[in-house]
């Protein structure tokens, strides 16, 4: 899968880091991680790293559906933050996309961490909270 999923239950925040290509397989995947998760609760803010992939907006496209039954069966996402931060102005175009298509209240697009970090909530102590979710030295996805 090409997104790895931590939930930072303190700061009540998901975070979801993807990387390479994003398919909607994956978003399903990352999501039933998300639920799975000891940490879920339904109104969790999300936050999504892109500055890693490549991302069309057809394959942003092909998520809606996704997002829009995850929003069936946890309404109350549609009202908590949901960020996703971008690497270059075409992912920008392509997230705001996204967004507009799915149906989320409050979502926005940032092209910078500290600027989603304050508009989620999070304390700037945090950091970048994608840093410890890296790979290996086999280019496996860490636990």
């Amino acid at each position: 899968m090409s997104c790895q999923v931590r939930v930072d239950a303190a700061n009540g925040c998901a975070l979801f880091r993807w990387r390479d290509t994003v398919l909607a397989k994956d978003a399903a995947e990352a999501l039933q991680e998300f639920e799975r998760n000891n940490d879920f609760r339904r109104d969790l803010s999300r936050f999504s790293d892109l500055r890693q992939v490549t991302w069309s907006i057809d394959q942003a496209r092909a998520m809606v559906p996704l997002q829009r039954e995850f929003l069936r069966r946890y309404p109350e996402q549609a009202a908590a933050r949901f960020a996703i931060l971008v690497g270059n102005d075409a992912d920008f175009g392509t997230a705001r996309l996204f967004i507009s298509e799915t149906g989320y209240d409050n979502a926005a697009v940032f092209r910078r961490l500290d600027e989603a970090l304050a508009w989620l909530g999070l304390p700037a102590e945090v950091g970048d909270p994608f840093a410890n979710m890296g790979t290996d030295a086999d280019g496996e996805t860490d636990s």
